[in-house]
């Protein structure tokens, strides 16, 4: 993880909306990466966070929509395998990825969910086959 990840992690953990706002100001994905760790301030007890993110979903567009779609993938993903030094939580995993599978158009994730699902344990790789029921059976050729 790279220094900014780390402090991004560490400023989501303690509710410092001031510091996600300052590390996520320019860039070309800085609204996603914005929103992804006020959603992960969220998830750690943050209520103004909650409620910045939810205001920004609300006045999302379409494409913003499916960025945070894909913010939630991202969540989903390190609650399923700890990464980023989150303790794996199957639960908040789920729930991430239930957000994704609404926001994201299918096609999108066609490639990227099976890859994913190879990678986990088997408990994580349930949790996504709940979400996306189809991964589960195997691809007939």
């Amino acid at each position: 993880m790279d220094a900014k990840a780390t402090k991004a992690l560490a400023a989501a953990k303690r509710g410092d909306l001031a510091a996600i706002d300052t590390l996520f100001k320019r860039g070309a994905d800085a609204a996603a990466d914005r929103y992804r760790h006020l959603v992960l301030a969220a998830d750690f007890g943050s209520t103004e966070a909650a409620t910045l993110a939810h205001a920004y979903r609300a006045s999302a567009k379409r494409g913003a929509l499916e960025d945070i779609g894909l913010a939630h993938l991202d969540l989903g993903e390190w609650y399923l395998t700890g990464k980023h030094g989150l303790s794996v939580d199957l639960s908040r995993a789920r729930a991430h990825l239930e957000e994704t599978e609404k926001l994201v158009p299918s096609a999108w994730l066609d490639e990227y969910l099976p890859r994913m699902r190879r990678r986990l344990k088997p408990e994580a790789a349930a949790v996504l086959d709940a979400v996306w029921p189809t991964l589960a059976k195997p691809k007939r050729t």
